[in-house]
């Protein structure tokens, strides 16, 4: 159940207590009632109706809905409504339409409940022994989750960028890697999970990479964003896994994906079903 424990966490939403939210006819994220309250002030932005909060369909196209929500965040930082700005366009998709409507900064994401994309590398050395897996340990600094516990490399998927480009961007700052080496890595598994946080709702997909390291790698962090790194056996990582939340949450998924995948959480184990499923949960939006 240990493993069921980070995946139930991560799919905690409770839509129920959240506004729908629109933009065209396209329903694209959910707002908590509280966070909906500051947006009656912008009248000319949103428009609030019986199914749900509509960006003002005035606002027509990428560019001036961008305009609009870049506008719209600033004020929100400087009358300290929200805590941060990241600088870090995430595209707002609607369902079955390949681009993106507009872009809004990635730390107001989920007080939108939009979609939001992430990339996590398994850093792997082979042993005699068996795998060995690269570790990192967060910065004290960290705005979100100081001091846990992390996959080698992550982080968000912003707009206007490839996967390989923002691989191999994220590969370097956060543990030196050359983009060579880096093109080495191989896409192996998507996770997608709905999670409720503090800020608002969080419909996430991870695109989850595995690189084989050779034994005298090790990774430096070039941003400050990684305090150490750790090339700990899988067994540590899987007890470290089971038996505290060291572990940023949704790591634990990024784990998880990677123990199935390489034959340490086998078929017989009662929940393997569940388990594996419920790392592809259907998406809210």
């Amino acid at each position: 159940m240990a493993y069921l424990k980070y995946i139930n966490a991560c799919n905690n939403a409770q839509v129920q207590d959240f506004i729908p939210f629109y933009i065209e006819t396209h329903q694209v994220g959910f707002i908590r009632p509280a966070f909906a309250h500051l947006l009656l002030k912008y009248s000319d932005t949103f428009i609030f109706e019986t199914k749900g909060i509509l960006l003002n369909p005035k606002i027509q196209g990428f560019k001036a809905r961008t305009q609009a929500f870049s506008e719209l965040i600033q004020d929100f930082f400087e009358r300290k409504y929200l805590a941060n700005i990241y600088n870090e366009a995430y595209p707002i998709y609607a369902r079955g339409i390949a681009e993106p409507l507009c872009c809004i900064d990635r730390f107001s994401a989920s007080y939108f409940g939009i979609r939001a994309f992430g990339q996590h590398l398994n850093g792997i050395v082979k042993t005699a022994k068996g795998v060995d897996l690269w570790i990192a340990k967060r910065a004290k600094g960290r705005v979100l989750f100081p001091d846990k516990l992390d996959n080698m490399v992550a982080g968000g998927l912003p707009y206007g960028i490839t996967h390989q480009q923002n691989l191999i961007k994220e590969g370097f700052e956060e543990a030196g890697m050359s983009e060579d080496l880096c093109k080495k890595a191989h896409a192996v598994s998507v996770i997608t999970y709905n999670a409720e946080t503090e800020k608002g709702l969080r419909p996430d997909v991870l695109y989850c990479y595995d690189i084989i390291l050779d034994d005298n790698f090790v990774p430096h962090c070039t941003d400050g964003e990684v305090q150490a790194f750790y090339r700990l056996p899988v067994e540590e990582v899987i007890d470290i896994v089971k038996n505290s939340e060291d572990f940023k949450l949704n790591c634990n998924l990024v784990i998880i994906d990677f123990l199935i995948r390489w034959g340490y959480i086998e078929p017989q184990d009662p929940n393997y079903v569940e388990i594996v499923t419920r790392l592809h949960t259907p998406l809210l939006v």
